[in-house]
């Protein structure tokens, strides 16, 4: 039997199983879409989450309602695979492969990042924080033919981002990211990404600690001085205690202006 099992029956062997392999990577990565109604406009490439008002509906995803997120608008020739409702009006994937809205707000994308719904209605983003995911990106974000959109923070701080698409695999579910060691304390990290209105880097905010532990100190060792030497001079001579008041008085607003700088410092540390 080992005789008759020559070398053009090994090639077609190989050649059998690339086809195979071929095609079974062709039904992973081929989009599987279903059919839904919408009260929106929808662009091709939008996250969208279903309707809780209204069933067989979508509406395009917001962090609100992104824990009902489906999957992500396509056209019908996109689909391979589709299941179509009466009345359905646009093809929704759900697995597969597809071109998804992504924006760079987080960051540019890169191949392997998980992409979540973000604040721009329907378009996801690089992931960074726990979140609900739509898939796993297989391309990097271009900045060739993006669209370019400028938005505001919750401090009302204006940012240019860029609003493209990427080639995602899709599964929708939670993102938890995996926390890297860090010596940074987390009410400090959080604080910092609050006033910045977004990651921090860490020696931004360990500069921003150093100028407010400093500027602390350098007030302390003044207000100790002038209060001691204000009490010896009172305890020397009672009648000067009108002027040792005024003196103290303009301590008190010469280290209240020295923190109010030290507060400057470390917001532009911060934020810049």
């Amino acid at each position: 039997m080992l005789k008759s099992f020559r070398i053009p029956h090994l090639i077609l062997l190989v050649l059998g199983a690339t086809i195979l392999a071929g095609s079974f990577s062709t039904i992973v990565a081929a989009a599987t879409s279903r059919a839904y109604k919408s009260q929106q406009s929808l662009a091709s490439g939008a996250m969208v989450s279903l309707d809780s008002g209204n069933d067989g509906n979508v509406v395009a995803s917001t962090p609100d309602n992104a824990y009902r997120l489906v999957g992500v608008v396509v056209s019908d020739s996109s689909a391979t695979l589709q299941f179509n409702m009466a009345g359905g009006q646009i093809q929704v994937a759900e697995s597969g492969e597809a071109q998804v809205l992504v924006s760079d707000m987080n960051g540019a994308i890169k191949t392997g990042d998980h992409v979540v719904v973000s604040p721009i209605q329907g378009v996801g983003m690089k992931a960074t924080e726990s979140g609900n995911t739509i898939g796993i990106a297989q391309s990097d974000f271009s900045l060739d033919g993006a669209l370019t959109k400028t938005i505001s923070d919750k401090s009302g701080k204006p940012h240019e981002i860029h609003i493209s698409q990427v080639n995602v695999v899709l599964g929708v579910g939670q993102f938890a990211p995996v926390r890297q060691a860090t010596y940074i304390p987390s009410q400090l990290q959080t604080l910092a990404d609050t006033i910045n209105g977004g990651p921090t880097a860490a020696w931004r905010i360990l500069a921003s600690s150093s100028i407010i532990l400093v500027t602390l100190i350098v007030i302390g060792v003044i207000i100790y001085v002038s209060i001691r030497s204000s009490l010896i001079s009172i305890g020397r001579n009672p009648l000067s205690s009108p002027a040792i008041f005024r003196s103290l008085f303009q301590l008190v607003v010469m280290t209240v202006g020295l923190l109010f700088i030290s507060l400057l410092g470390v917001y532009l540390v911060l934020t810049r």
